[in-house]
């Protein structure tokens, strides 16, 4: 458009160059590479022939970080553009900004940017900002301290104004001041000249300091937890501090988290290192440590620390030339060598089993010499110790899954027998990867932050709380924005699913009859209305969800309004993930001691009138427990059918099954003459009432059939560390069979809190807590190519 200030798309700045251009040096070079942008440099370059007093000016931001190979690409980049525009370098001005030059880089600066930009040393002239430091400044006595240390933060930061203002009361009448309808104004008052405020932002200003040392700097002399509570409260009254809303806080800061994922865990070989206090000895091994090394100071070896991924149970990955028969064990695997007499390969990976397995022929047992890592010496040391290796027949999973593992890897594992996806061993490092700490960490990050003083409202409900995460590729960005919103729904139903449920089945006009197959996508709808919850998957077309209407948000929708929500459809990527939520064997609902599944009440009198099975199901609660047993092993194989489910889920979500006989079975009815009972009896009656026949003679279990039981008592096994119910008279594992499990109470175990309790904790609180917070995740450019650092928008929904 002729006239035009703004150039909006490629299109118009390739007819008409605008004068001011801003990119990145990877798009700069594609364009002077591409033949589209050719017009673009030689329009500026006749510009340039007919007004030869003027000049390009090229402004370097984060000038800091063009070093090495990097620095080496840009500084040619910026030749090859002033000689295609036939300039030299007195017409090529640079400025290169920064802000984190060191004081020996500001007194090297100009010969940095000559070398950087290829123009004169003496043409750059180093212009330096003047601090705008604050005055009175002076360190906080105890008398400063104490009435910043009784601010509650946590009303401070209530929705309600009326809130804020109370709870820094006592601190504007401990200054002199009064409050003010604006609570901004009224800190801003008192903070002004308030001597440690301003020795804060003085010193903060200079240079980045940690939080843990604040407290040391401010309130030298004053106790370290009451220091450091009112270092928290003066960051959070400064940041707030301001005349207006468009004036910046008196305290405009910032604060930086490093986050490093591990690389690996590696562990002495020696379970009775003398590194270890006395009471850690005698585990699976010896320290831990976060960075590889050769040998442990107490003399023995090292090798990096493997774990299997569903038990937990403890591996030693080492490196060997021969996995069937290992003399030696290394651990590093070396480097493929080209060499006179020919080609090296890398050694063989061998994982080396630290606990002793349930059944002898799922390992075998050999010495493992500590200091110099000898299998089976003829003559043990003084120092040595049994590991486990691979046996040498092949094993089958528990799961009858083939296993697809490497020669020496234990697949299944040695311990639980389970194998990873597609037979893969499920003895994996501890190394961090993949998107799901990275959620963790953010979602965290999310939680902790502070809000704003606005009201929270539909749109913006976290009340300014946001993240903004910049990766190095598109592509990353890309991948992780829908991988995070995936992961952030899931954690939501995990919360919202038994809540929403637990209140349907209290209301008297649908509790009697609930069931899964209506209530799963209506318990997480009022669930989100009572919470204020904004729950929006990713939309097919045509999709939307339902609006809770007459009902006051943080109330729970009754009589008529229910009536309408029930028959709402529900979307199909939300439904996906409600149904992985109630069936995940990992974070799914029952593994995390939630709940699990019943049948509907109903049914209930049809299963305590089965006949009884002999020394297993003799009483109404035992006949109970094994059928909602049978109904756990259908759930975890060919998995259920919702009649709302796209067709196309059939056979690919959902897997027919004839029989409804299951290996888990097997170890819940053990005798013969119960399984003859069962068998008879027992399937028929179960197969009638809680299955459909299709027309190739399959079947699928119905969700119109199963409810959920929340809470109640729980069972774990400490072989496999499945958790399960409770059923009388089976004093094994049904998953593993093996006879180690135990009552255990999910909220105050230790060993199942490690494991589980990071995603147990918001389910289980969420009868409770005021908010809970959804992560929508957006790539905001769609247009920038394939080496543009991508920037990932995260904003939460509560």
């Amino acid at each position: 458009m002729p006239h035009d200030a703004e150039l909006f798309t490629r299109f118009e700045v390739q007819e008409s160059p605008p004068d001011l251009l801003i990119t990145n040096y990877s798009m700069l070079e594609y364009m002077m590479m591409r033949p589209i942008e050719r017009t673009i440099f030689d329009r500026t370059r006749a510009w340039l022939d007919a007004f030869p007093h003027q000049r390009i000016l090229v402004v370097l931001d984060e000038a800091h970080l063009y070093r090495g190979a990097q620095g080496a690409e840009v500084g040619l980049l910026l030749r090859r553009l002033r000689e295609r525009l036939g300039i030299g370098p007195d017409r090529f001005q640079v400025i290169c900004a920064t802000a984190s030059f060191s004081a020996e880089g500001q007194q090297t600066a100009g010969q940095f940017g000559a070398q950087l930009a290829g123009v004169p040393e003496e043409t750059f002239v180093p212009i330096t900002g003047t601090l705008a430091l604050r005055q009175p400044q002076a360190p906080g006595n105890d008398a400063d301290a104490t009435p910043l240390g009784s601010i509650d933060l946590s009303q401070f930061y209530a929705a309600d104004p009326a809130q804020q203002s109370g709870a820094v009361a006592p601190f504007l009448r401990a200054r002199g001041f009064a409050a003010a309808e604006d609570t901004g104004i009224a800190l801003h008052n008192a903070l002004a000249t308030f001597a440690p405020l301003n020795l804060l932002i003085n010193e903060t200003m200079k240079a980045a300091l940690p939080l843990a040392d604040l407290g040391g700097i401010i309130f030298p002399g004053v106790d370290k937890a009451k220091a450091d509570h009112a270092v928290d409260s003066l960051l959070a009254l400064g940041s707030r501090a301001r005349l207006s809303q468009d004036e910046p806080s008196l305290l405009p800061c910032r604060i930086h988290s490093f986050f490093r994922g591990l690389p690996g865990l590696w562990v002495c070989m020696d379970a009775d290192c003398a590194e270890l206090a006395p009471d850690e000895r005698g585990g699976p091994a010896g320290k831990l440590y976060a960075q590889p090394r050769e040998r442990c100071p107490c003399g023995a070896q090292v090798l990096e620390y493997f774990t299997c991924r569903h038990c937990g149970t403890s591996y030693a990955r080492a490196y060997t030339t021969d996995v069937n028969n290992p003399l030696y064990v290394w651990a590093d695997p070396g480097e493929r060598l080209q060499t006179g007499a020919g080609m090296f390969e890398p050694i063989h990976a061998l994982d080396l089993l630290l606990e002793a397995p349930p059944h002898p022929e799922r390992g075998r047992a050999v010495d493992y010499d500590l200091r110099t890592g000898r299998l089976n010496l003829d003559q043990p040391s003084d120092r040595s110790r049994i590991v486990y290796l691979r046996p040498e027949a092949d094993m089958t999973a528990d799961d009858d899954e083939e296993a697809r593992a490497e020669p020496g890897e234990f697949a299944p594992c040695g311990c639980c027998g389970k194998v990873h996806v597609f037979g893969r061993t499920s003895v994996q490092d501890h190394q961090t990867k993949g998107d799901q700490p990275f959620q963790a960490l953010l979602s965290t990050q999310i939680r902790i932050q502070p809000p704003g003083p606005q009201p929270a409202t539909e749109f913006a409900p976290l009340r300014g709380r946001k993240v903004l995460i910049f990766s190095d590729s598109r592509q990353v960005a890309a991948r992780l924005a829908p991988t995070l919103q995936a992961y952030s729904l899931k954690d939501s139903i995990r919360a919202l699913l038994p809540v929403g449920y637990r209140m349907l089945a209290q209301d008297p006009q649908f509790g009697p009859s609930i069931s899964l197959n209506q209530s799963f996508f209506f318990a997480v709808v009022i669930a989100a209305h009572r919470f204020g919850v904004r729950v929006r998957p990713e939309f097919e077309q045509g999709e939307s969800m339902p609006v809770v209407t007459g009902v006051v948000p943080g109330h729970v929708p009754a009589g008529a309004e229910l009536i309408r929500l029930i028959t709402a459809p529900c979307p199909v990527n939300l439904m996906k993930a409600i149904v992985e939520v109630i069936q995940d064997n990992g974070l799914g609902l029952e593994p995390l001691a939630v709940a699990s599944l019943r049948e509907t009440t109903s049914l209930t009198a049809q299963l305590m009138a089965l006949p009884s099975l002999p020394g297993l199901a003799e009483s109404v609660d035992s006949k109970l427990a094994v059928a909602r047993a049978w109904l756990r092993s259908w759930s975890r194989g060919p998995r259920i059918w919702f009649s709302d489910m796209p067709p196309q889920w059939w056979a690919t979500e959902v897997r027919p099954h004839g029989s409804g006989e299951f290996k888990p079975m097997e170890r819940v009815v053990t005798s013969r003459e119960a399984r003859r009972v069962f068998k008879r009896d027992w399937l028929p009656r179960l197969l009638a009432t809680f299955t459909e026949t299709l027309a190739d003679g399959g079947r699928r279990l119905l969700a119109q059939h199963i409810s959920l039981e929340i809470g109640g008592n729980w069972e774990r096994c400490t072989t496999c560390r499945s958790v399960h119910r409770p059923i009388p008279n089976v004093l094994r594992c049904i998953d593993c069979g093996e006879a180690t499990i135990e009552a255990f109470d999910p909220a105050t175990d230790n060993v199942f809190t490690a494991r589980r309790g990071f995603y147990r904790e918001p389910v289980a609180e969420g009868a409770t807590i005021s908010a809970f917070f959804r992560v929508n995740a957006d790539m905001p450019s769609r247009r920038c190519s394939s080496k543009t650092p991508g920037r990932l928008s995260v904003l939460a929904s509560s």
